[in-house]
């Protein structure tokens, strides 16, 4: 059962490749050039210092995604306050190691984030390979904004581009493709899709796409007109999933709710 998302790993090879690489890159710099980059300074003492900073961080990213693929996290209930600390601290570890790579590790961090977003979702089945036109599907919320705020970033990276400034550009490029990419994610994968065996659904930009069959319910309760909370049997384990309406258009929603209540009622499931 996946619980750390492939661009974390991914971004962790990245980070390493770029550690080996820079570390190697100033090894066999020149005498001349070193001094023109980095003045007069101890240039043993400060490749000794810079390679054991760059590996810590790297260790420190290594061990975040350790703590996060824990067994303990799917196999007992995830909200016990031990486990909770101890995924806050891997998301504080992975944060922290992270930051201080930017731009490299925006990919590590992009899979950090999807890992946290996910972990409650490990026992959910997956709706990855559902065709949505199989079923009614309603569009996402939030597809504009994302690519509104991408290409923000963009326009901002070209404009420190001119100054030189070179940190806030390749920033800027990263998280520019961070958000066109999700607001592509959530294009492809509409937040809420009724099939005729089950939902797939989407709570968030960040969120796994699962798929909950009727057959597994146990209850389905709308909260204030603002999320649905859907009581699962899963196997030998109860569990909850609570998906919030904001995450289709509103003009969308009264609608989607009809339908959903129809179908869970078809199934002999009630919406209370």
């Amino acid at each position: 059962m996946r619980i750390v998302h492939p661009a974390a790993w991914l971004g962790l090879c990245i980070n390493l490749f770029f550690v080996a690489a820079l570390v190697f890159s100033i090894n066999h710099l020149p005498v001349e050039e070193f001094e023109k980059l980095f003045g007069d300074i101890d240039r043993g003492e400060f490749i000794s210092l810079m390679q054991r900073m760059l590996f810590l961080l790297v260790s420190l990213q290594a061990l975040a995604l350790f703590l996060f693929d824990i067994k303990a996290f799917v196999n007992v209930l995830v909200r016990t306050p031990s486990l909770l600390f101890l995924r806050r601290m891997a998301l504080a570890l992975a944060l922290f190691a992270g930051f201080f790579m930017l731009p490299c590790s925006a990919a590590y961090m992009l899979g950090v984030a999807l890992t946290y977003a996910n972990v409650e979702l490990a026992l959910f089945e997956d709706a990855y390979n559902l065709a949505p036109t199989a079923g009614k599907a309603f569009p996402s919320s939030r597809i504009r904004n994302m690519r509104l705020a991408g290409y923000g970033c963009f326009a901002v990276a070209a404009m420190t581009a001119a100054v030189g400034m070179l940190e806030v550009t390749l920033f800027g490029i990263a998280a520019g493709a961070v958000l066109v990419w999700l607001a592509k994610r959530v294009y492809r994968r509409p937040p809420l899709v009724v099939h005729p065996h089950g939902l797939a659904l989407m709570s968030t930009a960040m969120s796994k796409y699962i798929f909950l069959p009727y057959a597994d319910m146990v209850s389905a309760t709308l909260r204030d007109n603002a999320t649905i909370c859907f009581s699962m049997r899963l196997g030998n384990m109860d569990r909850e999933y609570v998906w919030p309406l904001a995450a289709i258009e509103r003009r969308f929603r009264q609608q989607a709710v009809e339908l959903v209540a129809d179908t869970l009622a078809e199934n002999h499931v009630e919406l209370i």
